[in-house]
């Protein structure tokens, strides 16, 4: 084993950070672990071949190791060599699948991480990376298994040696994780949805619904809760997976949404595509709730036309309707249309909220009362908490 020359994120098996330098085990010692907790039943090309349930695949071994100055210290990578494209069409020609499997080891910690293949494999490059968080190694570490799909829409599955079986399962025979229920719902119901949204016709459904919330001026994100509550109506047996529910009492969970099948609260986020960052619920809520789960956030990323770009027509509109005699009431902020350009799954637990930032910390209303101090995602920090993204196409 050799060491790093940089001193960075390290996490141990009781989950904590610490700084200090990367582990890297040599091409041997690999090899060792691998047979060590997986059925290797031959070599081909120098990877090892498993066998699972009557099922034969290969792995490429890499050591996950710092990606390198001045990237933050957080983030991880494999190196890919120029072997790779030929040892992976290479076994492809005879049946067999080949998949990246990285391999994190500091002292007493080890994780394993499946980097999805196919994307790596058509890369024109020779040489590449594939990138994991310190945080996803985290959440392997204390949950024993975690997936996600990344800003790139990368697929990434962390997991210990006592979970080996259950990424076999998920990965191999079509097993679910919660990450792909979550997003098999939304995928579903933006398929129903246009992508296309004109704020005089948002209002106008909203309105001709009588919906509770038709009178507000941030049109886009009520009319998106407005068009979910609707779609789980429309589709009851969904509500076993995700409700919409919202608990605005002293003590209660002030959140859009709850997954009963994992015990865990969400929100929906309407996020302009300009913006620097998300901005997110009250900083006491979130810290309360992920102490004993995740939150997971289901952001809308859209591109915006301001309708002072339109001539105020939507502003015009929405005064008319709310009878106000100023019909340039908020025009200087009222969005005239916006086009759905993809949505993201963010995760936030207690082991990624400390790259959560703070906002209205020390703002006081006009009534000299503080403000609750909320929680943001900035924009250099988002990455920490994707764990799906799907682009939406245009109408």
């Amino acid at each position: 084993m050799r060491h790093g020359n940089i001193k960075v994120d390290q996490i141990d098996s009781e989950g904590n950070l610490f700084i200090d330098y990367d582990q890297i085990f040599t091409p041997k010692e690999l090899k060792f672990v691998v047979e060590s907790y997986f059925n290797v039943v031959a070599y081909i090309n120098d990877s090892p071949v498993v066998e699972y349930k009557g099922l034969k695949f290969a792995l490429y071994l890499k050591n996950i190791t710092y990606l390198g100055y001045p990237h933050p210290k957080f983030k991880k990578r494999v190196q890919l060599g120029s072997n790779f494209k030929p040892r992976y069409y290479n076994l492809k020609k005879q049946g067999i699948e080949l998949i990246i499997l990285g391999i994190y080891h500091y002292n007493d910690s080890l994780v394993f991480v499946d980097f999805d293949t196919k994307e790596y494999a058509g890369n024109k490059s020779n040489n590449s990376s594939a990138h994991v968080f310190g945080s996803d190694l985290q959440q392997a570490i204390m949950n024993g298994y975690y997936s996600k799909i990344d800003a790139n829409e990368n697929k990434i599955s962390a997991f210990t040696s006592e979970y080996i079986h259950e990424f076999l399962d998920v990965k191999f025979f079509n097993i679910d994780d919660k990450t792909s229920s979550v997003a098999q719902i939304f995928d579903l119901f933006f398929h129903t949805m246009h992508k296309t949204w004109k704020g005089i016709d948002c209002y106008n459904e909203m309105f001709f619904s009588d919906y509770c919330k038709k009178r507000e001026s941030e049109w886009p994100g009520f009319y998106f809760e407005y068009r979910l509550e609707e779609f789980l109506d429309k589709h009851p047996d969904l509500k076993t997976f995700v409700q919409y529910k919202q608990d605005k009492s002293k003590d209660g969970i002030d959140l859009d949404l709850y997954f009963p099948f994992i015990n865990s609260y969400g929100d929906l986020k309407c996020h302009s595509t300009n913006s620097t960052a998300i901005l997110g619920n009250k900083y006491s809520t979130i810290h309360k709730v992920i102490q004993k789960s995740s939150i997971f956030y289901i952001v809308l990323e859209h591109d915006t036309v301001k309708d002072s770009a339109m001539n105020f027509i939507t502003t015009h509109h929405w005064n008319q309707l709310l009878n106000k005699e100023n019909l340039m009431s908020y025009s200087k902020r009222m969005k005239g249309i916006v086009y759905l350009k993809s949505y993201l799954i963010l995760e936030i637990n207690k082991y990624n909220a400390r790259y959560l930032s703070e906002f209205q910390k020390g703002f006081k209303n006009s009534n000299g009362i503080a403000r609750d101090e909320k929680i943001s995602i900035k924009k250099k920090d988002i990455n920490n908490f994707v764990i799906y993204k799907k682009r939406l196409e245009s109408e």
